[in-house]
């Protein structure tokens, strides 16, 4: 067979190239009489009665009928004889009566027939039947059986071209499925490590078994969990690349590995092929193929990993910021993939083939040609510059080129049937479901139906606040009804007013009120935004909901508390401007106030502003000894529920339940901050309460040189003076932690790190984490809330 002229091979594959138009196999039972009918199609029949069509000339009927049933089983010669007679009917050409054929197709008829090779008989005009060479029906078979372009129903013969877009939902399904056990398993864990064993030191006197798990498990925080891919860099960009953690980057390097290895691996390249004339052709039809499998098959993950609500965050317990991590490398691997199957399509069109300029007037090519576009449009908004600099178009771009792209790819893949609907139709499901719970939160957190004859409809309403000594724009949302948030929570925020109004940033909720109905009067109103929420009015935003990170179910008495239907609900964030939508709304607070109103340096604006939310997690941090809590500017927001929650809990320590379920000891607070103003503001306010608590201790940081040296604060309690000493410049993160892992490793007891700020002080912090746990710490546990996609 490797002798065969190559001219011979090339020739008789253009032939069959132009057949293949006219009958094509549906099912996998089809191709093994279309291996037979293809061939002896080609070949030059003599018969004055046939109109020169393979239905009526009786020598090629017999020919194509006596080897498809010399060579294939009864289902497959049945398959064949249906798809042959239907397509005779669609060209008005009746196929001839075959039961004569198929009476004297007995073993003596069939081995008294000439056979033929079309590779060397291909000039011969044939007059009586003849049978297909066993050798030539197998390369005929293998060829059409081999390479990719076939439809769905054919599975069981392609295990590694059609199957092959199944290896992205194997591994992301194997990765989700081990962040669901080990989700699991921190809940059992927790739930059976009460507060005597954190103080006692649980893992001292645990099994052998028990020591060795906890042995694993720190060699996989310290290793795995805790430590940047690339020096200490997670946060901070390097040369403008986001870093993941480590493990993040193994899960992403494990699928770049496999997609690389199965798209440009594991090719069934042979010669001689009856389809395609080369090695190199095969390759490039392989590498065309593969990669639009896998272009296709991670769209799901895309979009799945992109969503706010993704099932997945709350079923692994996993933040946005890693879902991310994954959506922007899916992203690029798609992105590749659509590029070289373009590139690899464009060749086997026009250098093994003339049938481009022909192709390229159909809707499945010019749609195909959109769809790369689209990506390739989606891929460069993406990049981080053009994303911070540019977000409006960043943002309407995503949106817009991802509907174009979905629809042109259903238009591109329809030539294929419904093969590639499996993988198109759960990214419109996906976007759906997010897109429609997103409006679902939107009506539920800013409209409520009212009995009263005067506003039917109520909505939410702010009023925004800034100071100029602070730096900070304090927003105070009024929610009609009874809204629930705890801890670590936070909403994305939108201004439809404005000529923006699509523009929507995620902002951290700072405290929770519960506002009778009695006091919803615009007097109160006012006063909220220019004073803050009255103390006495305030509840920790822990008390409503969930308080736990890790859990199943909250088993708190704390998540027992609720609000009275006919109450409102204040919410307050602080935001520092920078660019975009924060900096207008501090010049819209600046041109709308008078200085008389407030004071000489606060500007009040009362705006229309609707909340979608909540989301986040609730840190488990009360399970912990210790906290400690490691803050930069704003991220405040994210501290202060948790201290509430502190402050709660204590509240609750005659129940056992609490003493049991609540071992904190100690929560420290470093918060580093550009001015004294605004430590000042939120000391006097939402953390006096806690200055005054023994086991609560604070060290306050101010950046601005001309601001203060080390003083104190003008509290009136000695106690909280003691407590409010502020320091110029900035504190030494990691040794802060270090110490902190030292001294929980000396006392046996369970440590928790959060940091919420700037990224170098969040990659501070997991380098001081690191230092512990690379020390012996093992009972240290790092969260990080910190800013940044």
């Amino acid at each position: 067979m490797r002798g065969y002229p190559l001219f011979l091979l090339i020739h008789h594959c253009l032939v069959i190239s132009a057949a293949a138009k006219s009958l094509k196999p549906l099912t996998a039972d089809d191709y093994c009489f279309f291996s037979n009918y293809l061939p002896l199609s080609m070949l030059k029949w003599t018969d004055p009665n046939a109109s020169g069509t393979t239905c009526n000339s009786s020598a090629e009927v017999a020919s194509i009928y006596l080897s498809s049933k010399l060579y294939c089983q009864d289902k497959e010669l049945s398959a064949g004889h249906k798809l042959w007679k239907e397509y005779c009917q669609g060209i008005s050409t009746p196929l001839l009566d075959l039961s004569g054929i198929s009476v004297n197709a007995t073993p003596a008829y069939l081995s008294s027939l000439s056979t033929v090779d079309p590779y060397r008989n291909k000039s011969i005009s044939l007059t009586s039947p003849v049978l297909l060479t066993r050798s030539y029906y197998d390369i005929s078979f293998r060829s059409n059986v081999s390479l990719p372009a076939i439809p769905e129903s054919l599975k069981s013969a392609l295990p590694r071209s059609i199957r092959i877009g199944w290896s992205v939902m194997g591994y992301w399904g194997s990765i989700l499925v081990i962040g669901m056990l080990h989700r699991l398993w921190t809940y059992t864990r927790s739930a059976h490590v009460g507060s005597d064993d954190a103080e006692h030191g649980w893992h001292s006197r645990a099994s052998p078994n028990k020591r060795n798990l906890a042995s694993l498990r720190h060699y996989f925080n310290t290793h795995l969990v805790v430590p940047a891919a690339v020096r200490s860099y997670h946060q901070r960009r390097l040369w403008g690349c986001s870093i993941p953690n480590r493990l993040e980057f193994l899960v992403v390097v494990g699928f770049w590995v496999m997609c690389i290895i199965l798209n440009f691996g594991f090719y069934d390249i042979f010669t001689p092929n009856t389809r395609y004339q080369t090695t190199a052709h095969q390759v490039w039809k392989y590498v065309a193929q593969r990669t639009s499998v896998f272009a296709v098959a991670c769209l799901p993950w895309v979009w799945l990993f992109a969503g706010r609500n993704n099932i997945f965050i709350w079923l692994t317990g996993w933040s946005f910021g890693t879902f991310n991590v994954f959506h922007r490398h899916l992203s690029r691997l798609t992105v590749l993939f659509a590029i070289v199957h373009s590139i690899a399509h464009i060749v086997v069109e026009t250098v093994y083939s003339s049938s481009y300029q022909e192709d390229i007037k159909t809707l499945w090519l010019k749609f195909g040609i959109i769809a790369v576009i689209m990506m390739s449009f989606l891929g460069g908004l993406s990049f981080p510059y053009i994303r911070a600099k540019f977000y409006e178009a960043f943002l309407i771009g995503h949106i817009t080129f991802a509907f174009i792209l979905i629809i042109a790819l259903f238009k591109h893949t329809a030539v294929l049937g419904t093969r590639f609907y499996s993988y198109l139709w759960p990214v419109v499901a996906i976007w759906s479901f997010d897109r429609s719970l997103r409006l679902v939160r939107l009506l539920y957190c800013n409209l409520r139906v009212s009995t009263n004859r005067g506003q039917r409809i109520q909505t939410s309403t702010a009023i925004a606040t800034y100071s100029r000594d602070t730096g900070v724009i304090r927003l105070d949302v009024t929610v009609r009804g009874a809204l629930t948030p705890s801890p670590g929570k936070y909403f994305y925020l939108y201004q439809f007013s404005t000529w923006r109004g699509w523009e929507n940033h995620p902002f951290t909720v700072g405290t929770y009120t519960s506002i009778p109905k009695s006091l919803q009067t615009p007097s109160y109103s006012t006063a909220v935004g220019v004073s803050g929420l009255s103390p006495t009015l305030e509840v920790p935003v822990d008390n409503i909901g969930s308080i736990e990170q890790n859990s199943i179910s909250s088993s708190s008495p704390l998540g027992e508390v609720k609000t009275s239907t006919k109450n409102t609900t204040g919410l307050v964030f602080w935001i520092r401007p920078y660019d975009g939508w924060t900096r207008r709304l501090q010049e819209q607070c600046l041109e709308s106030s008078s200085s008389k109103q407030i004071s000489s340096n606060t500007y009040q604006l009362r705006l229309s502003l609707a909340l979608e939310g909540p989301y986040g997690h609730c840190l488990p941090l009360h399970n912990f000894d210790t906290v400690v809590m490691v803050i930069g500017g704003t991220g405040i927001s994210t501290a202060i529920p948790y201290i509430h929650d502190r402050i709660s809990r204590a509240s609750l320590s005659s129940s056992s339940h609490y003493r049991k379920n609540s071992p904190i000891s100690k929560i420290m607070l470093v918060w580093t901050a550009r001015n004294r103003a605004l430590i000042q503001e939120i000391c006097d306010g939402q953390l006096a309460d806690a200055l005054l608590r023994g086991y609560f201790e604070a060290s306050f940081y101010c950046t601005e040189s001309n601001t203060i040296e080390n003083s104190t604060g003008n509290i009136d309690e000695e106690h909280k003076q003691e407590k409010m000493t502020i320091h110029w410049g900035r504190p030494d993160v990691e040794d802060i932690i270090f110490s902190a892992g030292k001294e929980a490793q000396e006392t046996n007891t369970r440590l928790a790190i959060m940091a919420c700020g700037p990224a170098e002080m969040a990659d501070a912090a997991r380098r001081g984490v690191h230092s512990a746990l690379k020390n012996g710490c093992r009972e240290i546990r790092y969260f990080e809330e910190a800013y940044g996609w």
